[in-house]
């Protein structure tokens, strides 16, 4: 037997990707609070012992923000802790004693996620019938069905935490979006393909705490979609990469050229040299002999490479050889004798 492939969903839905996205932060706000001075170390930092601000007060404003942060999300909704209760210890904060203020946020959260425990049946439950809902609300062609389960979805989904199946499911999504991005003709024919895919999910990933699907468009006026969301972090990431790229390209390039030149004019500077160094002495009529002559004209020059032509007619006896053999020595200078061409 053939071991047969499962197939991915090729097709992805926008109000699946938004319920993922929700059930997601929803899972990271948790773990957050989980532990409450996860953080904490940041505001550490602003401490200055020459402040007037002693440390205590550090630690209220931190966790003054944290709890604000918690009422202006309706993250309490989650945690299932009623508002008059969180307005409650922001009071307590402000004015109270802060150790007494912190234990009591502690035992809170600790509370409210012992309540989450207790309800993992139910969102077992939930996740289940937030697969129906979605496969109902990609088969349906009716807009008015469409929004009732988008609606009921996205309620499901903001009492929820995301699953381990949910999160193979968003990673398919991204990669399937950075896949298709990459199909258009600008971005075809780049080699490092692996670095599109890299920087697109760490910029996915380390900004999808910053989704609203509360917002609404300016353009079209309806919901912010998820889907143009996180393809803008795709496009955008891979421009960037292709500009970092070329930028690169074009100094590897400037600083070849400029190798280039610099040897060109070194060599042309060589040149220049050997031209002018060598001294041409042409000797059109002999009066006496050839060796006297050229003793008598080279003492005028005072170049010491001379290249001597001397007449087609003239004849070199074997004596004469001999003597111009040795006339490098006697005037200290290179000097070479040739006869000119007809």
């Amino acid at each position: 037997m053939r071991k047969t492939k499962e197939k991915t969903n090729q097709y992805i839905n926008d109000t699946e990707l938004k319920s993922l996205i929700i059930r997601i932060n929803n899972k990271a706000f948790i773990d957050y609070l989980r532990n409450p001075f996860l953080r904490l170390h940041k505001y550490a930092k602003k401490y200055n012992s020459t402040s007037n601000e002693s440390f205590k007060e550090i630690l209220k404003k931190y966790i003054l923000r944290l709890l604000t942060s918690i009422l202006k999300n309706e993250k309490n909704q989650l945690l299932l802790i009623p508002d008059k209760k969180m307005k409650t210890l922001l009071l307590r904060f402000a004015s109270g004693d802060l150790e007494k203020s912190l234990k009591k946020f502690q035992y809170i959260i600790d509370v409210a996620i012992a309540r989450l425990e207790l309800l993992k049946n139910t969102r077992k439950n939930d996740s289940n019938r937030l697969k129906k809902y979605i496969d109902k609300h990609t088969k349906s062609k009716s807009q008015k069905h469409k929004r009732i389960l988008r609606d009921s979805i996205i309620h499901i989904s903001e009492r929820n935490i995301i699953d381990k199946k949910s999160y193979e499911r968003f990673g398919e999504c991204v990669l399937l979006i950075i896949k298709n991005i990459l199909k258009k003709p600008k971005f075809s024919g780049y080699t490092y393909r692996d670095e599109f895919y890299s920087d697109s999910t760490d910029k996915i990933l380390r900004y999808l705490k910053n989704f609203d699907h509360k917002k609404m468009s300016k353009i079209t006026g309806q919901q912010v979609s998820a889907f143009s969301y996180l393809s803008q972090y795709v496009h955008n990431s891979i421009l960037f990469i292709i500009e970092t790229r070329n930028a690169e390209k074009a100094e590897i390039e400037k600083f070849i050229n400029t190798h280039n030149e610099s040897i060109k004019t070194q060599q042309n500077e060589s040149t220049v040299e050997v031209i002018e160094t060598v001294s041409r002495l042409e000797i059109k009529e002999i009066k006496v002999s050839l060796y006297d002559d050229i003793i008598e004209l080279t003492s005028n020059i005072l170049n010491n490479n001379i290249n001597v032509v001397y007449p087609n007619e003239y004849r070199i006896s074997i004596d004469e050889y001999n003597k111009l053999t040795k006339i490098k020595d006697l005037l200290g200078k290179q000097i070479s004798v040739i006869r000119k061409r007809k």
